[in-house]
């Protein structure tokens, strides 16, 4: 697919014709067929809008579900396929029109009908997690975060783990919102030498604000890292209103001073 439209676009054809293979992409990938006949009224309706063509059109029928409430959690599959959009629609592309003021994103649209929807939204969206497309497992994090629900905690921990830097972000940030329970999945992480999420982790647990995470962290300063040593700092400064930098001895030396009192 991409090879084609590589060409397309070489030959001056492919402007027109690679936005509407990006719309097709992100319309939901469960069947018509399979949308329930006995929902509410409107509803369908809101559902069918999602697998318009038209990038305006998807985000108005995200948007829509978002304000009918409980009435539209059987929407909920529906929208999480629409996650996988980009942020921006009109990326790349010139849509036309000023978009200020009203819905245009649908995968905007649709994450934000998520969160709102709240705790039925959650099982989804754990088992979305695993999706292969960055786009999804980005906005499955930033759900998280908003949601705080400590079912999605073993997701976000182990998102820790993704080769992509920003997913990794993401993660800290949500196990970050969760506070204390969030605390054991992010020191494990933080142990783990062969995790590329140590740093992150560090910052989480800064966040979190635990003295249990100050030994860990003074531990992590040893580290040849230099990421994990910044963040590590940080989150004993945030953590104990202390600020030695990134040396560990006179970090190590103020914590036995302190742990002797």
């Amino acid at each position: 697919m991409k090879g084609i439209q590589a060409l397309l676009f070489a030959f001056g054809a492919a402007t027109l014709l690679l936005f509407s293979a990006s719309a097709a992409i992100a319309q939901p990938s469960i069947p018509k067929d399979q949308i329930p006949s006995d929902l509410a009224p409107g509803v369908r309706t809101e559902i069918e809008r999602l697998y318009s063509d038209n990038h305006e059109a998807r985000a108005y029928g995200a948007a829509a579900l978002a304000k009918l409430g409980s009435k539209a959690y059987p929407s909920i599959p529906f929208l999480i396929c629409l996650l996988e959009e980009p942020e921006d629609p009109c990326k790349g592309h010139d849509c036309g029109g000023d978009h200020h003021g009203h819905p245009y994103s649908p995968s905007v649209e649709a994450l934000k009908a998520l969160i709102g929807f709240g705790e039925p939204s959650v099982e989804p969206l754990i088992k979305a997690c695993e999706k292969q497309d960055l786009e999804t497992r980005r906005k499955v994090l930033q759900a998280f975060g908003h949601m705080k629900d400590n079912r999605a905690i073993p997701c976000m921990a182990a998102s820790l783990k993704d080769a992509n830097s920003n997913v990794r972000m993401l993660a800290a940030w949500g196990l970050g919102q969760m506070g204390e329970p969030a605390l054991k999945p992010l020191l494990a992480e933080l142990a783990d030498k062969n995790s590329p999420g140590r740093s992150d982790a560090a910052f989480a647990l800064g966040k979190i604000n635990q003295p249990q995470a100050t030994e860990p962290l003074i531990a992590a300063l040893k580290e040849t890292d230099p990421d994990l040593r910044k963040e590590s700092a940080k989150a004993l400064s945030r953590i104990t209103g202390q600020d030695f930098g990134e040396n560990p001895a006179d970090w190590q030396k103020w914590w036995e001073q302190r742990k002797s009192k």
